[in-house]
Order: C-alpha cells, then sequence, then structure tokens
C-alpha cells in the first residue's frame, strides 16, 4: 500500500470517528401521534432510525395511539404521559410526528424549552404559536389536486364527497383543500366505526359523483378483508387516496411517502445536534409521491386508463 493510500484512508478513519463523536451520547426522543402497526408511523420510526444507525445516538420513542383513540381528552391524557417521559428522558432534541402530538404536547409544554422538529402536521401550521427559536418541521400536504384531476376523467358529474374518521386531523381536511386548493365538498362523512364507514360509503354513492378516501386504519372494528369485498361489490363512483393504505380501497392513489418526512426529521434533528439553530431551519412541506391504480376497481367500473398513464403507476390487480 502507497503512503498516499494510506495517508487518504486514514483521513477517511478519521472523519468517520469524528462524525461518531460529533452525536455519540446526544440524546434524541421521538413522540409519534399514532400507533406501532400503523404504516404510516411505523415507516417513520423505521426511517428516523435508519438516519441515527450509525451516529451513537441516545434514543426512545413513545405512541400516543390517537388514531385508535380520537376524542381530545384522550390526547390531553396520553399527552401528559409523553410529557413525564421526556421530562425523565432530557432530550437534546424531541422529534413529534403528526398532529395531535405538536397540538397537545409540544405547544402547551415543549414550545420553547428546548429544539423540536416536527413532521406530519397536516395542511399548515397557522393555528399554531410556535417559538420559532426552538421549532421547526416539515408540513404534510395531501397531492389533492392532483388526484381530483385524475378523477374528474372518470366521473359523471363534479360533485366531491370526502370519509374519513371522526377525528382532530380529518376535521381540518375541508377547510384545507377549500383554501389551497379551491376544491369544495359538497358532502363530507365523518365516522367513528366500521360499520358508519360502510353506511358512509353506500350513501357517497349515490349523493357525490366522485369520493376522496381517508385513511381508516385504527378505525374501531375495522376489518380490511370486510371492507375490501364491500368496496368491490358497492363502488358505483371513482375514488381517490393519498394513502398507501387505503389504495386498496380507492381507484386512484396519489401518495405521500412517511419515508420522506421521516428523513427529514432526522436529518433535521442532526443539524440541530452540530448546533445550527432551529430558527435558521425553514418550515418544509413534503414534494414526494407515487401514483397508484386500483386494476380491480377499474374494471369493476369499466374504465379503460390510457396506456401513458399505466406506464407511470403501481398496479394494484
Amino acid at each position: 500500500m502507497s503512503s498516499l493510500i494510506k495517508i487518504l484512508l486514514g483521513l477517511l478513519l478519521s472523519s468517520m470517528v469524528h462524525a461518531v463523536d460529533m452525536y455519540a451520547g446526544k440524546r434524541v426522543y421521538y413522540v409519534a401521534s399514532y400507533h406501532q402497526g400503523y404504516p404510516w408511523s411505523d415507516s417513520i420510526l423505521k426511517n428516523i432510525q435508519a438516519v441515527f444507525a450509525d451516529k451513537n445516538i441516545v434514543f426512545e420513542h413513545f405512541d400516543m395511539d390517537a388514531k385508535r383513540n380520537p376524542s381530545i381528552e384522550y390526547s390531553k391524557n396520553i399527552a401528559l404521559q409523553a410529557k413525564a417521559k421526556i421530562e425523565q428522558f432530557r432530550p437534546d432534541v424531541l422529534i413529534v410526528s403528526d398532529d395531535n402530538a405538536t397540538k397537545y404536547l409540544v405547544e402547551p409544554y415543549f414550545n420553547g424549552n428546548f429544539p423540536v422538529v416536527f413532521c406530519g402536521v397536516n395542511w399548515g401550521v397557522s393555528e399554531y404559536k410556535f417559538n420559532r427559536k426552538t421549532v421547526t418541521g416539515m408540513v404534510e400536504v395531501e397531492l389533492i389536486d392532483d388526484i381530483v384531476r385524475n378523477l374528474r376523467d372518470f366521473a359523471l358529474g363534479n360533485r366531491i364527497g370526502f370519509i374519513g374518521i371522526d377525528g382532530y386531523t380529518e376535521r381540518k381536511l375541508p377547510s384545507y383543500f377549500d383554501s389551497l386548493f379551491k376544491i369544495s365538498l359538497d358532502k363530507t362523512y365523518f365516522v367513528k366505526n366500521f360499520e358508519e364507514w360502510k353506511q358512509a360509503y353506500l350513501k357517497a354513492q349515490q349523493e357525490v359523483d366522485m369520493l376522496l378516501v381517508h385513511n381508516p386504519d385504527g378505525l374501531p372494528q375495522w376489518d380490511n378483508v370486510a371492507a375490501k369485498s364491500f368496496v368491490e361489490e358497492n363502488t358505483r363512483i371513482p375514488s381517490g387516496t393519498s394513502s398507501s393504505f387505503t389504495t386498496q380501497f380507492s381507484l386512484i392513489g396519489i401518495i405521500r411517502l412517511p419515508e420522506e418526512q421521516g428523513r427529514w426529521a432526522a436529518e433535521t434533528a442532526l443539524k440541530v445536534l452540530r448546533a445550527q439553530p432551529v430558527s435558521s431551519i425553514p418550515f418544509a412541506t413534503n414534494k414526494e409521491g407515487k401514483l397508484v391504480i386500483n386494476m380491480r376497481l377499474g374494471n369493476k367500473l369499466k374504465i379503460t386508463f390510457k396506456p401513458a398513464l399505466l406506464r407511470t403507476a403501481e398496479i394494484i390487480h
């Protein structure tokens, strides 16, 4: 081995050791609004852990389980449990995902204490009074305008419906559809259990011309197998979603990617651990998306997709 190669290898090794030492012993705590087993949350956690994998960071996380427990009272109570865990852990950076953790944990208790990085906050932050010296994050937007534009090609009219869990995040969405995309909903269906979801789905087939299907995972009594069978038997209008889970119940999906949210949050936390001021890190919005076409529902609706569209899409058969 030449002396030059030895020098270069030595410099590389030194750089890698320095990078590890920079984060060694730093403490990051992560609070997810939802539960393990919920694909969105699982992917965010997995990607945070992947970014931290070789950094010797002390990392712990807590799940609020608010998707399966949508009441405000529950979120307030579980936020207090998370608060106690965080104060005991004493993190250098706190990461949170989605609205419940942001609204019921960060804003009342950790809005100025130490650096906070959020992700998955739906549509905007105007309702939050964040201390920008200590809080930054990635806002989650659904590509609703693209979904509706695709659905219009197959709809017999312009009436738009929305079906989702009766929860804090879901009830925020119609106003954002209108303010950001000028998309007005003719009917909204907020449901508390699987039976209500099925009844609302049936009503939508008669009351609107296209249906936006929000993620029902975590809805009480939800049954994937039964839901797929029910939708395939009863669908009469084109439907769209922005969630990968819900593509099995929707004609078209333009999917937000939780991987993007998790990577961004973890990489931003690393910037903060390197002493970059939080105030210098602007709020971001997600940019990545994936087109999915459910051919089973397409066949049921007797839809012929353009070849160019099929070439760019993931197909569900």
